[in-house]
């Protein structure tokens, strides 16, 4: 049905790299065994059965596969469209989905809160208060526009949909108002092309200005070929003070990560420290996480200290991907290390995140050579989790059945686990988390520190 030495024609025509025609001719090849009967279902099957970094290869080559038959071969217009449907519903389902992730993440500051004084300025507590609500809401009424209508929104085309920060593009374009600007007045005056370069991520941010003026703010002047331009709430305009206050007190906290509490406007962030018994960036992670994940985290953040593992302040968490690079991403991934140093030793990761309409917790651990030991805990965790130990594929960078991948002979059966992206134990409870720290621990031979 597809013509693919005529494909092959049109991609040197258009001086292609070998080694992209050749990803290019095979996604072809795989797309054809897809489209018996031509249907979107069809092309959700192609894109659903790889992982992460070639799913985004094949949404680009659908994108430009479609722009071939537009151009060269008319007769499979049907194709096209076909394609098109698909690529376009893809999309706007992610980004919506997207959108909730991040309305969910975001916690309402309670009016009781204690800011820290190094905060308040001129502004009162309550003032304060009062106006990062206001400017949470805000973030809120925006997410729930890009429900609605993420097109208008500007959001990047559908090949994008799997990475991280360019579904962070609404509030990172606040931030850039922010670290671009000068605060005057609960008013910032922002260098344009200063804005420009820090939002070059970003297409079609003069979108974003325009839907942001829907929720409150008053953007005058913006011009990409402007010297500055003004942002400013008009109703609150102490909104603009406590959003260039956040900015300040969050500067360094990892904003590559799809969901952190650094976007989800948290408050912990803000909170007088005299009152956290915790670091910010937990208490920040722990108010979003699942009542199942913040159980399991208190515990173990007391376990980790007990064994000399303290929250790095530098790289405070992570975003961990599912097993096989699915477009569900950790949250409350908190990281416990021995030093602050980049490669100092870690402790147990835990996360949390949604699959199949439910949350479910999940635990990631690189052993060294204790799984195939026939110990009790390890029996125990094979009998209850016998699909942790034996992944064939993970979405690694490199493929599993290369180096990465690690194998061992228990009971009996034989196993195959990657041990690049490690072990990981999904939907578990406390008690099975205590189980795998118990193995976690003896694996990596950790005691815990004498009093």
């Amino acid at each position: 049905m597809l013509d693919k030495q005529a494909y092959n024609d049109y991609l040197i025509n258009k001086r292609q790299s070998p080694q992209l025609i050749e990803e290019r001719l095979k996604f072809l090849d795989e797309l054809q065994t897809h489209l018996e009967q031509v249907s979107t279902d069809e092309i959700n099957a192609f894109i659903n059965q790889r992982g992460l970094t070639s799913r985004q290869n094949a949404h680009k080559f659908l994108t430009d596969y479609s722009t071939y038959i537009k151009k060269e071969t008319p007769k499979l217009l049907n194709i096209s469209k076909i394609i098109n449907q698909y690529c376009t519903q893809a999309f706007s389902d992610t980004a919506r989905q997207a959108a909730i992730l991040r309305k969910k993440a975001i916690v309402p500051i309670p009016e009781n809160i204690h800011i820290d004084p190094k905060h308040l300025g001129n502004l009162t507590n309550t003032e304060f208060v009062h106006a990062f609500g206001t400017l949470q809401k805000r973030l809120v009424e925006a997410y729930d526009d890009v429900e609605q209508r993420p097109f208008e929104w500007g959001y990047p085309d559908f090949y994008s949909t799997d990475t991280h920060r360019t579904y962070n593009r609404v509030i990172e374009v606040l931030f850039a108002f922010v670290s671009c600007g000068v605060h005057e007045n609960d008013v910032l005056v922002v260098d344009t092309k200063k804005f420009n370069t820090e939002v070059k991520l970003h297409k079609k941010v003069e979108l974003i200005a325009t839907r942001l003026e829907r929720v409150g703010f008053a953007i005058d002047g913006f011009d990409k070929k402007s010297q500055m331009f003004r942002v400013s709430y008009p109703d609150n305009p102490h909104v603009i003070t406590v959003l260039n206050r956040y900015v300040a007190a969050t500067y360094g906290v990892q904003p590559q990560l799809r969901v952190n509490p650094r976007i989800s406007l948290s408050y912990r962030f803000l909170e007088n420290a005299n009152s956290q018994k915790y670091e910010p960036e937990f208490l920040a992670a722990m108010d979003c996480a699942s009542e199942k994940l913040y159980e399991i985290q208190m515990w173990l953040y007391e376990e980790a200290a007990k064994c000399g593992y303290h929250i790095d302040m530098n790289d405070p968490m992570e975003a961990c991907g599912d097993a096989f690079g699915a477009l569900r991403w950790g949250i409350g991934c908190i990281i416990y290390k021995k030093s602050p140093t980049k490669n100092a030793k870690r402790f147990l990761v835990v996360g949390d995140f949604e699959k199949d309409g439910k949350t479910s917790v999940f635990a990631r651990v690189v052993f060294n050579d204790t799984l195939h030991f026939e110990n009790e805990i390890v029996k125990k965790l094979r009998n209850k989790f016998p699909n942790a130990f034996s992944f064939y594929y993970c979405g690694c960078i490199h493929p599993c059945n290369y180096s990465h991948r690690t194998s061992f002979n228990a009971e009996g059966t034989q196993y195959k686990n990657c041990s690049s992206s490690g072990t990981w134990f999904e939907d578990i409870g406390l008690d099975d988390a205590k189980d795998i720290l118990a193995l976690f621990k003896y694996d990596k031979k950790i005691k815990e520190n004498k009093k």
